[in-house]
């Protein structure tokens, strides 16, 4: 039991410094570009952005874990992220975690990309059947579905094959 307690009450202690932290520096809630949390040795893993009474509002999730290479973006248009896409996967990035969100009457999107092993093919803006043929295809060949949204009656699904 106290081994728990001390465990809880580290995690809270870590918390408790984030929260610090991010109250002293509202521009950093959510990073942009490349890095990773700025308390050190914690990374942002996955990014869903949503309105909220009309407001545009992230929810993250960040794990302490070592990284070699790593970037976030959000507010992009289609053709921002695939440009984006192109130009990290040839650094050895892969998409680990996609959104698909409305600003302003137009979607946007956000992503997460980092240097994992393995190949991660990423399709959005598919059809249910769209999705089904890709999801069939990638099932034969020994991928696993890694993340998928749905949006809008479109979808984005990320595989990943160790």
């Amino acid at each position: 039991m106290r081994h728990h307690l001390r465990a809880a009450l580290g995690t809270v202690r870590r918390r408790r410094q984030i929260d610090r932290y991010l109250a002293a520096h509202p521009e950093r809630k959510l990073q942009l570009g490349a890095g990773g949390h700025p308390v050190e040795g914690w990374l942002n893993t996955d990014l869903y952005i949503y309105r909220d009474g009309g407001k545009l509002l992230a929810s993250s999730t960040w794990v302490k874990k070592k990284w070699d290479d790593y970037a976030t973006y959000y507010g992009m248009t289609a053709d921002e992220y695939v440009q984006r896409r192109q130009d990290f996967g040839k650094k050895g990035l892969a998409v680990t975690s996609f959104c698909a969100y409305m600003d302003g009457g137009k979607w946007r999107y956000c992503a997460i990309w980092e240097k994992v092993p393995g190949s991660w093919p990423h399709w959005f803006n598919m059809t249910s059947a769209d999705y089904q043929q890709k999801y069939d295809e990638h099932a034969a060949k020994g991928y696993h579905l890694h993340q998928i949204q749905a949006y809008a009656g479109r979808y984005s699904a990320i595989w990943k094959k160790p």
